[in-house]
């Protein structure tokens, strides 16, 4: 397999996902969250595992005796399915750094916030919140709105780590913001030997020293 070249290399470090919830238009604060409660932006710590977009045609289909007709308007705003796990080690990203379970606890409060505040600005005549989606490596910014609460999944076999997944429905584009040039996610290789620490606290004998997968 080929190295990357200097250019996919650095469209990679683009490979960093937010989400943000506005106010007319400027940031909104998320009340007791811990990621978002200064100005509203959640960013994932590591990029998810797997990212399933969709866009179907807009079109409407009926058979005749003849064959059939369609009235073909276009295509649909996307939808995305962004599946994940929170990393074992406290990360840090966009200067906050949590456990895995505090960063999902706090993904899952993010979403339910904005659903919960949207219906409560609705029957109170307020004007709603708008939730944006920039994913910078596949160059996507849109107005969405969250079909489902992210819930943690958990299992015996990894009891340490918290899967998502996060559905989204778009709305309309909208404009692209600048690229994070805070402090990076705590990286791949930095996880390795957090976590070969840990196994060797727990498992002190010299035979299963940094046994700890690639």
């Amino acid at each position: 397999m080929a190295a990357p070249t200097q250019n996919h290399r650095a469209q990679l470090a683009k490979n960093i996902f937010i989400l943000r919830i506005l106010e007319d238009g400027k940031p909104h604060k998320v009340p007791k969250n811990q990621v978002a409660g200064k100005n509203g932006v959640f960013q994932l710590p590591i990029p998810p595992q797997n990212i399933n977009p969709r866009q179907v045609a807009r079109i409407g289909y009926m058979e005749t005796l003849a064959g059939a007709i369609a009235d073909v308007q276009g295509i649909s705003p996307p939808e995305w399915e962004i599946a994940g796990q929170m990393p074992i080690t406290p990360t840090t990203a966009n200067g906050v750094t949590l456990s895995a379970y505090a960063w999902q606890h706090e993904l899952e409060h993010y979403l339910q916030y904005f659903l919960e505040e949207c219906q409560r600005r609705a029957r109170t005549g307020k004007s709603l919140l708008e939730l944006r989606y920039h994913a910078f490596y596949e160059g996507q910014h849109w107005a969405v709105v969250p079909t489902m609460i992210p819930l943690g999944v958990r299992s015996s076999d990894s009891p340490l780590t918290e899967r998502y997944t996060i559905r989204l429905k778009g709305l309309k584009r909208v404009d692209a913001i600048p690229l994070p040039q805070g402090k990076k996610s705590t990286s791949r290789k930095a996880l390795k030997q957090n976590a070969a620490e840990k196994l060797d606290a727990l498992c002190p004998h010299s035979s299963h020293a940094g046994q700890v997968s690639a």
